[in-house]
């Protein structure tokens, strides 16, 4: 259904002279990766809307979008594939962050927070068999993934000593375990299929 309408999209895109023929793919890709973007956070903001805990969607949503950027990992072969492992890792993190008592919430997110930073800074970022990379952005996406969990640490530690945000700081340790876990299966991955 979603590939008729991109294809009805990009085929008035060309007939009225928006975009050349030769074109039509890239923008069509384009229009595929941009809609189902879209589909999966007003999903997640419609689970968080549901579950009361839109703030913890957007830091979910935010620590797991700019950190799996550029440490790359495992992705799935399908779009409903991703959008259904999304949604089960988003579950598995918000519900346990509303559920748990603080303690809890701190015991756990103090060792998925010290295996995660370990796992994503000692990992270099993984490049997908369908995503190729040069070695200079292999490098840049490497720095950048290193700056990121940096900035993300120093805040983890802010929440916790300042602000005594638990659920916060449980729910950005662990996104950051979700991302460690799918290097690691990426690496399995890898390591099997060579």
């Amino acid at each position: 259904m979603l590939k008729k309408l991109i294809n009805s999209i990009v085929f008035l895109l060309e007939q009225n002279q928006i975009i050349e023929k030769e074109d039509i793919d890239i923008c069509s890709y384009g229009l595929e990766l941009l809609l189902n973007n879209l589909i999966t956070i007003l999903l997640l903001l419609l689970a968080g809307t549901l579950l009361e805990t839109i703030e913890f969607t957007i830091i979910f949503m935010v620590v797991f979008i700019s950190v799996k950027r550029y440490t790359g990992g495992f992705h799935c072969k399908t779009y409903g594939k991703c959008l259904m492992l999304t949604m089960l890792v988003y579950i598995l993190i918000i519900v346990p962050a509303i559920i748990f008592s603080k303690q809890m919430q701190l015991i756990i997110g103090i060792i998925s927070l010290i295996y995660s930073v370990i796992k994503i800074y000692l990992t270099d970022s993984i490049v997908n068999i369908n995503r190729p990379k040069t070695a200079s952005e292999i490098e840049r996406c490497s720095r950048k993934k290193n700056e990121i969990i940096t900035l993300v640490l120093f805040l983890e530690i802010l929440l916790l000593v300042f602000g005594q945000e638990y659920r916060a700081f449980f729910v950005i340790a662990c996104s950051l375990m979700a991302i460690a876990i799918n290097m690691k299966l990426s690496n399995e991955v890898t390591i099997t299929t060579i």
